[in-house]
């Protein structure tokens, strides 16, 4: 969850209390909630060391090192410099954009994966009472 799993969390809340009893139907919704919390960090934690390596490895040779804390610290600052160095800045942030896009699609990948791991061959039931 949380690697963009946070769309199935109507279908956790709904079939929580199939496969929990009364009981636990709390803890579940807590650890669902906190589960989802904790992958939304830790992508979005992937995600910014991912851009951020590549655009510090790549630009140190495109822009001064006063520069490139500038254009850290803001990428509205990259207007600041000339139009030539601008394309070459954006085109570096448009790779690293490319490689978190890669990146989630692993997850996306790893969470089809796990999607088929919870299919049943005998689907359980909603008795009614």
């Amino acid at each position: 969850m949380g690697f963009g799993f946070g769309l199935s969390l109507s279908t956790l809340m709904i079939m929580m209390p199939i496969v929990l009893g009364a009981k636990d139907m709390a803890i579940g919704m807590g650890a669902i909630t906190q589960v989802r919390v904790l992958g939304g960090t830790i992508s979005l934690a992937i995600c910014a060391t991912i851009l951020n390596n590549h655009v510090k490895s790549h630009m140190s040779s495109i822009l001064s090192p006063e520069q490139l804390t500038r254009v850290t610290q803001s990428t509205a600052n990259i207007d600041n410099l000339d139009p030539e160095i601008q394309r070459a800045v954006r085109r570096v942030f448009e790779a690293g954009y490319n490689q978190q896009l890669k990146a989630m699609a692993g997850f996306c990948g790893a969470g089809l994966l796990s999607l088929a791991m919870l299919v049943e061959r005998k689907p359980r039931r909603i008795i009614p009472s």
